[in-house]
């Protein structure tokens, strides 16, 4: 099974979007139907004492695994099927390794992760993906323009106008 993968910097020198979020504006995001008999890509978004979870076809889910995971595995790519065929019932059957992946948990070697300061602004620039996690907490970021927060509370407060907008926008 061939991937493609393209990765575009998230911000230019200039600090204008790239070509990327132009992309993803663009797009009606619309994902295919998914088969459940079929073998999905997934991201694992969480691991904690009530289970885990994962991201795949623009939906996240509890699911069972076939092999141990650990919260250091949060953020990686896993191969997921369905149990019975039953799409909320999906299951881990592992992780995606390729040549340039580590092992859980480990740092790349050859990772290009840049950061730039001016005085004004912080910009973290990495290739795949951005995890930022501190205990229960975690954001993930990926290059395909995805953003997963999991936490065990969200406060969003705003003093004026807080907006929440996308193509559709689905609560519970």
């Amino acid at each position: 099974m061939q991937f493609e993968s393209s990765v575009l910097p998230l911000v230019e020198d200039n600090g204008r979007p790239t070509e990327l979020l132009d992309k993803i504006l663009e797009s009606d995001g619309a994902h295919p139907p998914v088969n459940p008999y079929h073998m999905l890509i997934g991201r694992i978004i969480a691991v904690d004492d009530t289970g885990t979870s994962v991201a795949f076809s623009n939906t996240t889910s509890k699911a069972l695994s076939v092999c141990p995971l650990e919260r250091k595995d949060i953020g990686r790519l896993c191969a997921i099927q369905f149990i019975q065929g039953d799409l909320s019932k999906p299951l881990v059957m592992g992780l995606i390794h390729t040549q340039t992946s580590t092992g859980p948990g480990e740092i790349p070697k050859t990772s290009e992760v840049s950061v730039r300061r001016n005085g004004k602004q912080v910009v973290i620039h990495a290739d795949d993906e951005l995890v930022l996690q501190c205990g229960e907490s975690c954001i993930v970021m990926t290059a395909e323009g995805t953003v997963y927060i999991r936490a065990l509370y969200i406060d969003s407060h705003a003093l004026a106008t807080q907006r929440l907008r996308g193509g559709s926008v689905q609560v519970n």
